[in-house]
């Protein structure tokens, strides 16, 4: 939840000087080419007028004036650092007025301790703050974004430094992320994005096949954070019509749990030797060979939206690196590698009167073979109710209801890849719920459930969120994970988008929050 801070406080004034010296980077070239802007009015000079035009409206001989201008001259040159000090700290207002901060604390109780390995952090207790920020400054042509976090928490081996540059490979958890750092140009009918943005591309409500280009920060899974990914759009607006082009030229890795982490289920002490802060999977049987930034693993991707007679539409297209990972086997070892796909999603979503109906589907094509071709697909609708609820002594009801499930058309062939993505993929065989009560503006409860049908795995999550004055909001959420088998293993990290709900059983827990926004 996000906020506009007041002309007050010690922590405003801390978080405008960093936003200043940030403002300060971008002044040199951002004041370029904006000549119809408010802050460049006072710089604005008229056309000088001939000494006839002067002499013929003051009846002053031309000669006579120059030893004012002279002065004017001189109280011009005077002024012209304080008018470039009037555009600096007009941009830092900017920053200032278009400023967005929320502060949480967050704390967590586990009910059940794990079978006790090496390096497990096996404490009941969590705790954890994180500052969310973000501001921007512009004209009406130019606007330059920022946005990130600050974070820090009780979990082991858990956070560390800053943010790499321009690619993060390990898992840790950044004390300050800039997560969002990009400009758009605006012309007629096109707008430009250049710099590092979140990337979403589904329609649905739930879960999206399409939506590919989410990767998350997933030390905590129930409470994720999107990554920016860098990239370079074009978006072109055509009356109820959008079509889109961009360059994703950074792959852009998720951060899994510590190997210390309670999420990776009770592990045996053979499989703790490899730290997962160092790798991307945490897979025994395999070695590493992460991406870098190469062509080789550049996303191009092409999207175009429209509306009619009520149904709005979307088809889209990408060539890239496979979000999941296979198996290849190379001499006598076993590498995890990201190998390329083509896809093409299209979907759809329209409203019948309290009905909001939406499905998706994704056909995913693998290069020579090097993992399935399938077919993803979600269908599901949003359900209204409000004269009704009142009954329930509550002001509006929304239900939410999604099936997803996938069909393989032409499974892994290709020689020495022993293994496909099929164990990692999300949205194979699943139920999604969600059910929103809204009691007023103030008090709100909300029901998520996953149900997994492949193994008969679940998870649900109840959350009462109760606004308690201005912009103090306290949410307080139960969590459960059950299954009908009793046989958990061994979490592989590599799973986690289609993990088995089994293997977090003992992760039950209570987790309070306090959200403020300035």
């Amino acid at each position: 939840m996000m906020f506009r801070l007041q002309h007050s406080g010690g922590a405003k004034i801390c978080f405008a000087l960093m936003l200043w010296a940030v403002s300060a980077c971008f002044y040199p070239w951002s004041s370029i080419a904006q000549d119809d802007s408010a802050l460049f009015e006072e710089l604005e000079k008229k056309v000088p007028e001939t000494d006839a035009v002067i002499q013929e409206k003051t009846g002053t001989d031309v000669e006579s004036m120059d030893t004012d201008m002279d002065l004017f001259e001189e109280l011009d040159t005077a002024a012209k650092p304080e008018a470039s000090k009037s555009i600096a700290w007009k941009l830092i207002r900017q920053v200032w007025d278009n400023n967005d901060t929320s502060l949480r604390l967050r704390y967590g109780y586990f009910f059940d301790e794990l079978e006790d390995r090496e390096g497990l952090d096996n404490t009941m207790h969590m705790a954890e703050s994180l500052l969310r920020f973000s501001t921007w400054i512009g004209t009406g042509a130019w606007k330059l974004n920022l946005s990130g976090w600050a974070e820090w928490g009780t979990q082991d081996d858990t956070y560390r430094g800053l943010a790499s540059w321009p690619q993060d490979p390990d898992n840790y958890r950044r004390f300050v992320e800039f997560n969002e750092i990009y400009g758009i140009y605006a012309l007629d009918a096109m707008d430009i994005t250049l710099g590092k943005k979140n990337f979403n591309t589904g329609i649905s409500t739930l879960y999206s096949p399409s939506d590919r280009f989410r990767p998350s920060d997933l030390h905590d899974p129930l409470d994720p954070k999107q990554f920016g990914l860098w990239q370079l759009k074009a978006e072109y607006f055509m009356d109820r019509s959008k079509f889109e082009l961009a360059l994703l030229p950074v792959y852009t890795f998720k951060k899994y749990p510590a190997a210390s982490s309670r999420w990776w289920g009770e592990r045996d002490d053979d499989d703790t030797d490899k730290d997962s802060n160092d790798t991307q999977t945490g897979n025994e049987d395999a070695e590493d060979d992460p991406p870098n930034v190469s062509w080789e693993y550049m996303d191009l991707f092409a999207r175009y939206k429209t509306t009619w007679k009520g149904w709005d539409f979307f088809v889209s297209g990408n060539s890239g690196p496979n979000p999941y990972s296979v198996i290849r086997k190379e001499d006598d070892a076993y590498i995890r590698t990201v190998n390329r796909i083509f896809s093409l999603a299209g979907g759809f979503s329209t409203t019948k009167g309290k009905f909001e109906i939406h499905g998706e589907s994704l056909l995913n094509l693998s290069y020579k073979g090097r993992d399935d071709d399938y077919i993803s697909s979600v269908i599901g609708f949003t359900y209204t109710i409000d004269d009704y609820a009142r009954y329930l002594f509550m002001e509006k009801i929304l239900l939410t209801l999604e099936y997803a499930g996938e069909i393989i058309t032409d499974r892994q062939d290709a020689d020495d890849y022993t293994k496909s993505s099929r164990d990692g993929r999300a949205g194979i065989n699943e139920l999604l719920s969600r059910i929103e009560f809204k009691y007023d503006e103030d008090l709100r409860f909300k029901n998520s459930s996953h149900f997994r049908i492949s193994d008969l795995s679940w998870m649900n999550r109840f959350e009462i969120s109760y606004k308690i004055m201005g912009g103090l909001t306290m949410t307080c959420a139960f969590e459960a994970f059950e299954d009908e088998d009793d046989d958990r293993g061994a979490v592989d990290i590599s799973n986690f988008d289609n993990i088995s709900y089994a293997q977090w059983d003992k992760n039950d827990r209570i987790v309070v929050s306090l959200t403020y926004e300035f």
